[in-house]
Protein backbone atom coordinates (compact mmCIF):
# COMPACT_ATOMS: atom_id res chain seq x y z
CA UNK A 1 0.00 0.00 0.00
CA UNK A 2 1.29 3.48 -0.92
CA UNK A 3 0.38 6.03 1.77
CA UNK A 4 0.92 9.79 1.54
CA UNK A 5 0.53 11.78 4.78
CA UNK A 6 -0.73 15.19 3.64
CA UNK A 7 -0.98 18.38 5.68
CA UNK A 8 -3.82 20.20 3.90
CA UNK A 9 -7.33 18.79 4.03
CA UNK A 10 -8.35 21.54 1.58
CA UNK A 11 -6.13 20.10 -1.17
CA UNK A 12 -6.14 16.39 -0.27
CA UNK A 13 -9.40 15.44 -2.11
CA UNK A 14 -8.09 16.96 -5.34
CA UNK A 15 -4.72 15.26 -4.93
CA UNK A 16 -6.53 11.93 -4.47
CA UNK A 17 -8.47 12.48 -7.70
CA UNK A 18 -5.35 13.46 -9.64
CA UNK A 19 -3.52 10.36 -8.42
CA UNK A 20 -6.46 8.21 -9.52
CA UNK A 21 -6.42 9.99 -12.88
CA UNK A 22 -2.81 8.99 -13.53
CA UNK A 23 -3.41 5.42 -12.44
CA UNK A 24 -1.69 5.64 -9.07
CA UNK A 25 -4.17 4.44 -6.44
CA UNK A 26 -2.80 5.77 -3.16
CA UNK A 27 -4.17 6.54 0.25
CA UNK A 28 -3.79 10.28 0.91
CA UNK A 29 -4.19 10.74 4.66
CA UNK A 30 -5.22 14.18 5.96
CA UNK A 31 -6.73 13.26 9.35
CA UNK A 32 -5.51 15.65 12.05
CA UNK A 33 -7.63 15.04 15.14
CA UNK A 34 -6.35 14.79 18.69
CA UNK A 35 -6.11 11.00 18.55
CA UNK A 36 -3.89 11.14 15.47
CA UNK A 37 -1.56 13.69 17.09
CA UNK A 38 -1.46 11.64 20.31
CA UNK A 39 -0.56 8.55 18.25
CA UNK A 40 2.36 10.44 16.71
CA UNK A 41 3.61 11.62 20.09
CA UNK A 42 3.87 8.01 21.24
CA UNK A 43 6.81 7.61 18.84
CA UNK A 44 8.13 11.14 18.28
CA UNK A 45 9.35 13.48 21.01
CA UNK A 46 7.17 16.57 21.40
CA UNK A 47 10.11 18.94 20.76
CA UNK A 48 10.27 17.71 17.13
CA UNK A 49 8.63 19.45 14.19
CA UNK A 50 4.87 19.46 14.83
CA UNK A 51 4.17 18.53 11.20
CA UNK A 52 6.46 15.51 11.58
CA UNK A 53 4.59 14.40 14.71
CA UNK A 54 1.32 14.64 12.80
CA UNK A 55 2.67 12.75 9.76
CA UNK A 56 3.91 9.88 11.93
CA UNK A 57 0.57 9.83 13.74
CA UNK A 58 -1.30 9.67 10.43
CA UNK A 59 0.79 6.71 9.26
CA UNK A 60 0.47 4.82 12.53
CA UNK A 61 -3.28 5.41 12.50
CA UNK A 62 -3.44 3.86 9.03
CA UNK A 63 -1.41 0.90 10.30
CA UNK A 64 -3.78 0.51 13.25
CA UNK A 65 -6.71 0.35 10.86
CA UNK A 66 -5.04 -2.28 8.72
CA UNK A 67 -4.20 -4.38 11.75
CA UNK A 68 -7.88 -4.33 12.60
CA UNK A 69 -8.56 -5.86 9.20
CA UNK A 70 -9.79 -2.68 7.48
CA UNK A 71 -8.83 -1.89 3.94
CA UNK A 72 -7.81 1.71 3.35
CA UNK A 73 -9.26 2.05 -0.11
CA UNK A 74 -6.30 1.13 -2.33
CA UNK A 75 -6.59 -1.25 -5.22
CA UNK A 76 -4.76 -4.52 -5.31
CA UNK A 77 -2.76 -3.93 -8.47
CA UNK A 78 -1.60 -0.33 -8.32
CA UNK A 79 0.47 0.92 -11.21
CA UNK A 80 2.23 4.26 -11.26
CA UNK A 81 1.05 5.47 -14.65
CA UNK A 82 4.15 4.36 -16.51
CA UNK A 83 6.78 5.76 -14.15
CA UNK A 84 7.94 2.48 -12.63
CA UNK A 85 7.52 3.66 -9.05
CA UNK A 86 6.47 0.39 -7.45
CA UNK A 87 4.40 -2.13 -9.35
CA UNK A 88 3.91 -4.27 -6.26
CA UNK A 89 3.55 -1.40 -3.78
CA UNK A 90 0.04 -2.17 -2.61
CA UNK A 91 -0.11 -4.95 -0.06
CA UNK A 92 -1.99 -5.32 3.19
CA UNK A 93 1.19 -6.52 4.90
CA UNK A 94 3.41 -3.59 3.86
CA UNK A 95 3.18 0.20 3.79
CA UNK A 96 5.25 2.28 1.38
CA UNK A 97 5.34 5.99 2.15
CA UNK A 98 5.73 9.14 0.07
CA UNK A 99 6.62 12.05 2.35
CA UNK A 100 5.12 15.38 1.22
CA UNK A 101 7.75 17.50 2.96
CA UNK A 102 7.56 21.16 1.83
CA UNK A 103 10.10 22.74 4.20
CA UNK A 104 13.54 21.90 2.75
CA UNK A 105 16.77 21.79 4.77
CA UNK A 106 15.02 21.93 8.14
CA UNK A 107 14.32 19.71 11.15
CA UNK A 108 11.54 17.94 9.27
CA UNK A 109 14.30 16.34 7.20
CA UNK A 110 14.44 13.77 10.02
CA UNK A 111 10.91 12.62 9.19
CA UNK A 112 12.00 9.57 7.18
CA UNK A 113 14.07 8.29 10.10
CA UNK A 114 11.26 9.06 12.54
CA UNK A 115 8.86 7.02 10.40
CA UNK A 116 11.26 4.09 10.25
CA UNK A 117 11.75 4.18 14.01
CA UNK A 118 8.00 4.35 14.62
CA UNK A 119 7.41 1.25 12.50
CA UNK A 120 10.10 -0.88 14.16
CA UNK A 121 7.42 -2.43 16.37
CA UNK A 122 4.36 -1.68 14.23
CA UNK A 123 2.43 -3.90 11.87
CA UNK A 124 2.11 -4.01 8.89
CA UNK A 125 5.78 -3.71 8.00
CA UNK A 126 7.23 -0.53 6.53
CA UNK A 127 8.51 -0.76 2.98
CA UNK A 128 10.31 2.14 1.30
CA UNK A 129 10.07 5.79 2.36
CA UNK A 130 10.51 8.27 -0.49
CA UNK A 131 10.45 12.04 -0.61
CA UNK A 132 7.90 13.66 -2.88
CA UNK A 133 10.75 14.84 -5.11
CA UNK A 134 12.16 11.32 -5.45
CA UNK A 135 8.72 9.91 -6.24
CA UNK A 136 8.05 12.69 -8.76
CA UNK A 137 11.28 11.94 -10.60
CA UNK A 138 9.80 8.53 -11.51
CA UNK A 139 6.61 9.92 -13.04
CA UNK A 140 6.08 11.06 -16.65
CA UNK A 141 5.49 14.72 -17.49
CA UNK A 142 1.73 14.28 -18.00
CA UNK A 143 1.32 12.90 -14.49
CA UNK A 144 3.31 15.75 -12.97
CA UNK A 145 1.15 18.23 -14.84
CA UNK A 146 -2.03 16.63 -13.48
CA UNK A 147 -0.76 16.76 -9.89
CA UNK A 148 0.29 20.40 -10.38
CA UNK A 149 -3.19 21.27 -11.62
CA UNK A 150 -4.69 19.61 -8.53
CA UNK A 151 -2.59 21.81 -6.23
CA UNK A 152 -3.63 25.00 -8.03
CA UNK A 153 -7.31 24.02 -8.19
CA UNK A 154 -7.22 23.41 -4.44
CA UNK A 155 -5.74 26.88 -4.00
CA UNK A 156 -8.41 28.44 -6.22
CA UNK A 157 -11.25 26.89 -4.20
CA UNK A 158 -9.69 27.90 -0.89
CA UNK A 159 -8.94 31.50 -1.93
CA UNK A 160 -12.53 32.03 -3.11
CA UNK A 161 -14.05 30.45 0.01
CA UNK A 162 -12.01 32.63 2.36
CA UNK A 163 -12.65 35.83 0.40
CA UNK A 164 -16.43 35.36 0.17
CA UNK A 165 -17.57 33.32 3.18
CA UNK A 166 -17.20 35.95 5.97
CA UNK A 167 -19.24 38.54 4.04
CA UNK A 168 -22.21 36.44 2.95
CA UNK A 169 -25.66 37.31 4.29
CA UNK A 170 -27.59 34.32 5.59
CA UNK A 171 -29.79 34.24 2.50
CA UNK A 172 -26.84 33.61 0.18
CA UNK A 173 -24.69 31.34 2.34
CA UNK A 174 -26.38 28.07 1.40
CA UNK A 175 -26.29 28.88 -2.33
CA UNK A 176 -22.58 29.68 -2.15
CA UNK A 177 -21.79 26.47 -0.27
CA UNK A 178 -23.69 24.43 -2.87
CA UNK A 179 -21.81 26.19 -5.67
CA UNK A 180 -18.41 25.47 -4.09
CA UNK A 181 -19.35 21.82 -3.45
CA UNK A 182 -20.51 21.44 -7.05
CA UNK A 183 -17.31 22.94 -8.40
CA UNK A 184 -15.17 20.80 -6.11
CA UNK A 185 -16.91 17.72 -7.53
CA UNK A 186 -16.46 19.04 -11.08
CA UNK A 187 -12.74 19.61 -10.53
CA UNK A 188 -12.27 16.18 -8.96
CA UNK A 189 -14.04 14.52 -11.91
CA UNK A 190 -11.91 16.57 -14.34
CA UNK A 191 -8.72 15.46 -12.58
CA UNK A 192 -9.73 11.79 -12.27
CA UNK A 193 -11.31 11.21 -15.68
CA UNK A 194 -9.59 13.70 -17.90
CA UNK A 195 -11.42 16.10 -20.21
CA UNK A 196 -11.02 17.98 -23.44
CA UNK A 197 -11.54 21.20 -21.46
CA UNK A 198 -8.16 22.96 -21.01
CA UNK A 199 -6.98 23.79 -17.49
CA UNK A 200 -7.17 27.52 -18.17
CA UNK A 201 -10.76 27.23 -19.42
CA UNK A 202 -11.76 25.33 -16.27
CA UNK A 203 -10.33 28.09 -14.08
CA UNK A 204 -11.99 30.81 -16.17
CA UNK A 205 -15.37 29.07 -15.88
CA UNK A 206 -14.95 28.79 -12.11
CA UNK A 207 -14.00 32.46 -11.88
CA UNK A 208 -17.14 33.46 -13.80
CA UNK A 209 -19.32 31.20 -11.64
CA UNK A 210 -18.20 32.70 -8.32
CA UNK A 211 -17.86 36.31 -9.46
CA UNK A 212 -21.43 37.37 -8.49
CA UNK A 213 -20.74 36.50 -4.85
CA UNK A 214 -17.87 39.00 -4.70
CA UNK A 215 -20.43 41.82 -4.97
CA UNK A 216 -21.54 41.23 -1.36
CA UNK A 217 -20.97 44.21 0.92
CA UNK A 218 -17.70 43.82 2.85
CA UNK A 219 -19.03 45.30 6.15
CA UNK A 220 -15.66 46.81 7.09
CA UNK A 221 -14.15 43.55 8.35
CA UNK A 222 -10.38 43.76 8.98
CA UNK A 223 -8.28 41.58 6.70
CA UNK A 224 -5.75 39.31 8.42
CA UNK A 225 -3.04 37.46 6.47
CA UNK A 226 -1.88 34.13 7.87
CA UNK A 227 1.73 33.09 7.31
CA UNK A 228 3.92 30.25 8.57
CA UNK A 229 5.13 26.81 7.59
CA UNK A 230 2.64 24.87 5.41
CA UNK A 231 1.47 22.61 8.23
CA UNK A 232 0.84 25.55 10.56
CA UNK A 233 -1.11 27.46 7.91
CA UNK A 234 -3.14 24.76 6.17
CA UNK A 235 -3.71 22.05 8.79
CA UNK A 236 -6.65 22.73 11.09
CA UNK A 237 -5.39 20.13 13.59
CA UNK A 238 -2.08 21.93 14.05
CA UNK A 239 -3.47 25.49 14.11
CA UNK A 240 -6.76 24.72 15.90
CA UNK A 241 -8.69 26.03 12.88
CA UNK A 242 -7.08 29.46 12.96
CA UNK A 243 -9.04 30.75 9.98
CA UNK A 244 -12.40 30.01 11.61
CA UNK A 245 -11.16 31.62 14.83
CA UNK A 246 -10.35 34.82 12.94
CA UNK A 247 -13.74 34.77 11.23
CA UNK A 248 -15.49 34.39 14.58
CA UNK A 249 -13.67 37.54 15.70
CA UNK A 250 -15.19 39.45 12.79
CA UNK A 251 -12.20 39.27 10.44
CA UNK A 252 -11.58 38.04 6.91
CA UNK A 253 -8.61 35.66 6.75
CA UNK A 254 -6.23 35.34 3.81
CA UNK A 255 -3.81 32.44 3.44
CA UNK A 256 -0.93 31.95 0.99
CA UNK A 257 -1.16 29.73 -2.07
CA UNK A 258 0.20 26.24 -1.43
CA UNK A 259 1.29 25.66 -5.05
CA UNK A 260 4.22 28.17 -5.16
CA UNK A 261 5.34 26.96 -1.72
CA UNK A 262 5.44 23.44 -3.14
CA UNK A 263 7.26 24.60 -6.27
CA UNK A 264 9.95 26.29 -4.21
CA UNK A 265 10.43 23.24 -2.00
CA UNK A 266 10.59 20.87 -4.98
CA UNK A 267 13.13 23.05 -6.79
CA UNK A 268 15.42 22.84 -3.75
CA UNK A 269 15.25 19.03 -3.61
CA UNK A 270 17.15 16.69 -5.86
CA UNK A 271 14.80 15.18 -8.44
CA UNK A 272 12.04 17.71 -7.91
CA UNK A 273 13.02 20.23 -10.57
CA UNK A 274 10.68 18.94 -13.30
CA UNK A 275 7.72 18.83 -10.93
CA UNK A 276 8.52 22.38 -9.78
CA UNK A 277 8.45 23.63 -13.38
CA UNK A 278 4.98 22.16 -13.94
CA UNK A 279 3.66 23.69 -10.71
CA UNK A 280 5.09 27.07 -11.68
CA UNK A 281 3.39 26.91 -15.09
CA UNK A 282 0.03 26.19 -13.44
CA UNK A 283 0.57 29.07 -10.99
CA UNK A 284 1.14 31.39 -13.93
CA UNK A 285 -2.11 30.22 -15.53
CA UNK A 286 -4.02 30.82 -12.30
CA UNK A 287 -2.57 34.32 -11.92
CA UNK A 288 -3.81 35.21 -15.43
CA UNK A 289 -7.27 33.65 -15.24
CA UNK A 290 -8.52 34.13 -11.64
CA UNK A 291 -9.57 37.75 -11.88
CA UNK A 292 -11.96 37.86 -8.93
CA UNK A 293 -9.56 36.99 -6.09
CA UNK A 294 -7.96 39.72 -3.99
CA UNK A 295 -4.47 38.19 -4.06
CA UNK A 296 -3.33 36.67 -7.38
CA UNK A 297 -1.23 33.51 -7.26
CA UNK A 298 2.44 34.58 -6.97
CA UNK A 299 5.31 32.90 -8.77
CA UNK A 300 8.33 31.58 -6.90
CA UNK A 301 10.41 34.37 -8.43
CA UNK A 302 7.96 36.95 -7.05
CA UNK A 303 8.13 35.40 -3.58
CA UNK A 304 11.93 35.45 -3.84
CA UNK A 305 12.05 39.05 -5.08
CA UNK A 306 9.93 40.36 -2.22
CA UNK A 307 11.31 38.04 0.45
CA UNK A 308 14.95 38.83 -0.24
CA UNK A 309 14.24 42.50 0.46
CA UNK A 310 14.31 41.41 4.11
CA UNK A 311 15.87 37.93 4.32
CA UNK A 312 19.05 37.01 2.40
CA UNK A 313 18.51 34.54 -0.44
CA UNK A 314 20.92 32.04 1.10
CA UNK A 315 18.54 31.70 4.06
CA UNK A 316 16.48 28.92 2.48
CA UNK A 317 16.04 26.56 5.45
CA UNK A 318 12.39 25.79 6.09
CA UNK A 319 10.28 28.58 4.60
CA UNK A 320 13.25 30.99 4.63
CA UNK A 321 12.81 34.00 2.36
CA UNK A 322 9.43 32.66 1.17
CA UNK A 323 7.97 33.46 4.60
CA UNK A 324 9.06 37.08 4.26
CA UNK A 325 7.75 37.12 0.69
CA UNK A 326 4.31 36.02 1.84
CA UNK A 327 4.20 38.69 4.55
CA UNK A 328 5.29 41.51 2.24
CA UNK A 329 2.84 40.52 -0.50
CA UNK A 330 0.05 40.51 2.07
CA UNK A 331 1.13 43.92 3.37
CA UNK A 332 1.33 45.29 -0.16
CA UNK A 333 -2.17 43.93 -0.81
CA UNK A 334 -3.63 45.93 2.07
CA UNK A 335 -4.01 43.55 5.02
CA UNK A 336 -4.68 45.13 8.40
CA UNK A 337 -2.82 42.47 10.36
CA UNK A 338 -0.67 39.37 10.00
CA UNK A 339 -0.92 36.25 12.14
CA UNK A 340 2.31 34.26 12.15
CA UNK A 341 1.35 30.67 12.99
CA UNK A 342 4.50 29.33 14.62
CA UNK A 343 5.13 25.78 15.77
CA UNK A 344 7.41 25.10 18.72
CA UNK A 345 9.93 22.96 16.84
CA UNK A 346 10.29 25.27 13.82
CA UNK A 347 13.72 26.81 14.46
CA UNK A 348 14.13 28.35 11.00
CA UNK A 349 10.64 29.84 11.31
CA UNK A 350 11.57 31.51 14.60
CA UNK A 351 14.46 33.32 12.91
CA UNK A 352 12.63 34.49 9.76
CA UNK A 353 9.20 34.98 11.32
CA UNK A 354 10.47 37.24 14.09
CA UNK A 355 13.05 38.91 11.86
CA UNK A 356 10.50 40.43 9.48
CA UNK A 357 8.47 42.23 12.16
CA UNK A 358 10.49 45.44 12.10
CA UNK A 359 10.31 45.69 8.31
CA UNK A 360 6.54 45.18 8.31
CA UNK A 361 6.09 47.97 10.84
CA UNK A 362 8.19 50.28 8.66
CA UNK A 363 6.36 49.72 5.36
CA UNK A 364 2.77 49.44 6.64
CA UNK A 365 0.13 48.18 4.22
CA UNK A 366 -0.89 49.25 0.72
CA UNK A 367 -3.19 51.94 2.17
CA UNK A 368 -0.46 53.54 4.27
CA UNK A 369 -1.77 52.14 7.56
CA UNK A 370 0.34 50.17 10.06
CA UNK A 371 0.14 46.38 9.98
CA UNK A 372 -0.61 44.62 13.27
CA UNK A 373 1.58 41.54 13.76
CA UNK A 374 1.03 38.68 16.19
CA UNK A 375 2.91 35.45 16.72
CA UNK A 376 0.62 32.58 17.70
CA UNK A 377 2.38 29.53 19.12
CA UNK A 378 1.10 26.06 18.24
CA UNK A 379 2.35 22.95 19.97
CA UNK A 380 0.70 19.75 21.27
CA UNK A 381 0.92 21.18 24.81
CA UNK A 382 0.11 24.84 24.14
CA UNK A 383 -2.93 26.37 25.82
CA UNK A 384 -5.81 26.93 23.40
CA UNK A 385 -6.98 29.76 25.65
CA UNK A 386 -3.68 31.59 25.21
CA UNK A 387 -3.98 31.19 21.44
CA UNK A 388 -7.54 32.52 21.48
CA UNK A 389 -6.52 35.56 23.55
CA UNK A 390 -3.74 36.45 21.11
CA UNK A 391 -6.15 36.13 18.18
CA UNK A 392 -8.67 38.39 19.95
CA UNK A 393 -5.98 41.00 20.60
CA UNK A 394 -4.77 40.90 16.99
CA UNK A 395 -8.35 41.28 15.72
CA UNK A 396 -9.00 44.22 18.05
CA UNK A 397 -5.85 46.06 16.95
CA UNK A 398 -6.51 45.37 13.27
CA UNK A 399 -10.12 46.52 13.63
CA UNK A 400 -8.93 49.80 15.07
CA UNK A 401 -6.67 50.41 12.06
CA UNK A 402 -8.98 49.18 9.30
Amino acid sequence: MIVIPFLSSHHAPLIRSALAGIGLDCLVVDDSGGQVIARGMESVNNDACYASILSVGQLLSVADGLCDGERAGCGANTQCGGGGMAADAVSSDRIDVIVSQLCPHCRAGDLSEQIKRAFESASPALGCVRSIAEAASMLPAGSLRRLSEALVLGDALLQVELAVRPHLPDGKRAAFERLIARWRDTMRFWLAQGSSTPFSSLLEAFDRAVHPFFSCERFGRPLIGVIGAPGAVFNVGINNDLVRCLEREGCEAAVPYLAPIAARALALQKGGERFAEHVEACCETAAKTMACVRFPCPSVSELRRRGTEVVPEWVDCGMGWALAGQALLFAEGGVDGIAYARTFGCLSGHVCGQGIMKRLREIGNGRGSPVAYATIEYDPGTSALNQANRIKLLAAIARGGS
